[in-house]
């Protein structure tokens, strides 16, 4: 069986993974516009600009409050399988942290037991789970109802994503760097299936019109940082992940629907910086005290220094992630739509794929 994937950000990469350990003997394109490289280049970063997301994420694993069955089996897998990538290769680019996870009372406001269970649910798979008590919550609330603490992973996509390029190259997966406009162009090459993991590309390709980029910009701050990394659900999307590698964390966070500016904001940073000083005081202490250099931003407000600010446009789709087959070719499996939970969806999304895939072919 021939299986092209369109796309090759977290989603694509991830299902050749999957495809190739479960169906050794498929043979696997993974066909892109943009494409990083099999082996990191410390020197040459121009493989992360592009109308992709994937090289401009956090990125973390988290879970999601509230989540249905579905989610939470994909959100499963994914943990499952960082920790395996994480324990494989220390060079990969994923770090071990603890995380602290916030909600407000747009998550969960009145603390039922039925309301916090769904909160909670994170305690059946999560390393090291436990409710944070109200003491170890942050001094300035600004909402905040509760949280809980346990066992992740942090991600650099700088050097996740050539790790995860090699290891599909190590299986016998092949890349193409060019970019497709119709699917009946790889049928006619040859392929018996197409996975559409196209992120902003589906709306053309799918011809589907739920599809709007959804702008975040985020803030690489100058610092050691050694603490946990922190999340805020809900109202105020707030977060600070240590980046491995880097002598940096990233701080976020901005859904922006509607903007198409890829010029950072300064009063977007000054709001962020702002939100993630009262959330992590400690890790803007810890940046203020980080030795000036001259090739940094410097950001007054706050006196700390920024290794870059970054702007990035995730794939978001009005009506949630598509993971399913076509309706009218159920030769093409979609696999789209993640705005911003394409890393902690990438492995369960591409368990499902494969899934799909085996039910349209009953030889598998």
């Amino acid at each position: 069986m021939r299986v092209a994937i369109v796309g090759s950000g977290v989603i694509g990469l991830t299902v050749a993974w999957y495809l190739k350990e479960h169906v050794k003997d498929a043979e696997v394109v993974v066909i892109g516009r943009e494409m990083p490289p099999n082996e990191l280049d410390e020197e040459d970063k121009s493989w992360i600009e592009g109308e992709w997301a994937s090289p401009l994420a956090g990125a973390l694993f988290c879970y999601s409050f509230g989540a249905g069955k579905d989610v939470q089996a994909i959100e499963k897998e994914s943990y499952r399988f960082f920790w395996r990538a994480y324990y494989k290769d220390s060079a990969n680019g994923i770090q071990y942290r603890k995380l602290r996870q916030y909600w407000d009372e747009s998550i969960a406001g009145s603390l039922s037991k039925e309301e916090l269970d769904t909160v909670l649910w994170g305690r059946n798979i999560l390393h090291g789970f436990r409710r944070l008590p109200e003491e170890e919550l942050p001094a300035v609330r600004r909402g905040i109802k509760g949280g809980v603490e346990y066992d992740s992973l942090a991600i650099n996509p700088e050097y996740y994503l050539p790790w995860l390029r090699s290891e599909n190259e190590a299986r016998g997966v092949v890349f193409e760097q060019r970019e497709v406009r119709y699917f009946n162009e790889l049928f006619k090459a040859g392929f018996d299936r197409v996975v559409n993991a196209s992120g902003h590309g589906a709306g053309t390709l799918a011809d589907d019109n739920t599809l709007e980029p959804v702008r975040g910009q985020t803030a690489w701050m100058e610092s050691d940082y050694s603490g946990p990394m922190c999340l805020r659900l809900g109202q105020e999307y707030t977060y600070a992940i240590p980046r491995i590698f880097s002598n940096g964390v990233i701080v976020g966070g901005i859904n922006d629907h509607g903007n198409l500016s890829r010029d950072p904001d300064p009063a977007r940073r000054s709001d962020i910086l702002r939100r993630v000083s009262d959330l992590v005081p400690d890790l803007l202490a810890n940046a203020y005290s980080q030795p000036r250099r001259n090739d940094r931003i410097f950001d007054k407000e706050y006196s700390v220094q920024l290794i870059k600010d970054i702007v990035g446009f995730r794939p978001g789709r009005s009506n949630g992630p598509r993971i399913e087959r076509d309706h009218k070719d159920p030769r093409i499996v979609h696999a789209y739509g993640f705005a911003g939970s394409g890393y902690i969806y990438s492995a369960g999304a591409a368990k499902n794929v494969l899934n799909e895939i085996k039910a349209s072919n009953s030889k598998l």
